[in-house]
């Protein structure tokens, strides 16, 4: 069975917490990484399907899929490419900046960024299958 990228921002939502919480940060960067992971994989996967990219399974796929959607001419996948790059900034920031800049404990800006990525795979999927009927 094939892993759906999108439950790793499931995962990111279930470790929202209040500012209150011990773990606060720790959540907060785990959440962060989890939420990019999503967009990422959804992502990666879907234009490896498609045959639109050609995965590297090396940490250069992060910067590689976000720069060739980002360089298309196609509205939707350069939107994709610019929002990768910014996620994998702040995932970046979660998972090695200490102390933690401001800007990554705002998750729930992540968290959007991370639906709207999701939600244009999606759409262009929607499109490319129905294109194909």
């Amino acid at each position: 069975m094939t892993f759906s990228w999108q439950q790793f921002l499931t995962v990111a939502e279930s470790l929202r917490c209040h500012a209150t919480d011990p773990l606060h940060e720790a959540k907060t960067r785990a959440a962060v990484s989890r939420a990019y992971y999503a967009a990422f994989g959804s992502a990666r996967a879907f234009f490896e399907s498609i045959g639109e990219y050609v995965s590297r399974r090396n940490g250069d796929d992060h910067v590689a899929l976000a720069n060739d959607l980002s360089g298309t001419k196609e509205r939707r996948r350069q939107e994709i490419g610019k929002k990768l790059n910014v996620l994998r900034e702040e995932r970046r920031s979660a998972d090695y900046r200490n102390p933690l800049p401001i800007r990554v404990i705002e998750f729930s800006a992540v968290s959007s960024q991370a639906k709207r990525i999701i939600d244009l795979v999606d759409e262009i999927r929607a499109a490319s299958s129905a294109g194909s009927s």
